[in-house]
């Protein structure tokens, strides 16, 4: 009679067992450990310098909103970073910072390229 594909039952024998045994604790190698560190909480005024950036490049058009906004989320990305670097094992979240950092910088330059820009096309007039 023929097994199935895939394998019956194992024979029985004085050494299979002794056998598989090796091949499941071979010498040499240990066992893997990785123990669970948790990761700390993000800084709150990261996530919200980032917001506050996201939001400045969204309403980039409306110079009141940006001007605003923008300058908010640079301070608040330096306050956070700060933190961060100061106590890295009680807070995360850099990368956050460094995005709300970057998004309020670029449209506080654009705010004032564009307030410049203006101001020489129509100061002839006034």
């Amino acid at each position: 009679m023929t097994e199935p594909a895939g394998g019956g039952p194992p024979p029985d024998g004085p050494g299979y067992w002794e056998q598989q045994a090796s091949v499941q604790q071979q010498p040499g190698y240990p066992g893997y450990y990785h123990p669970y560190v948790p990761t700390p909480p993000v800084h709150p005024l990261a996530t919200t310098s980032l917001v506050l950036g996201v939001i400045s490049v969204v309403t980039a058009m409306f110079c009141l909103v940006t001007v605003l906004l923008a300058p908010v989320a640079v301070v608040l990305a330096l306050v956070a970073m700060r933190a961060i670097r100061q106590a890295p094992q009680q807070w995360s979240g850099m990368g956050l910072a460094i995005a709300g950092l970057v998004t309020g910088a670029v449209v506080t330059v654009g705010s004032i390229a564009l307030a410049v820009v203006i101001w020489a096309m129509f100061a002839p007039y006034f």
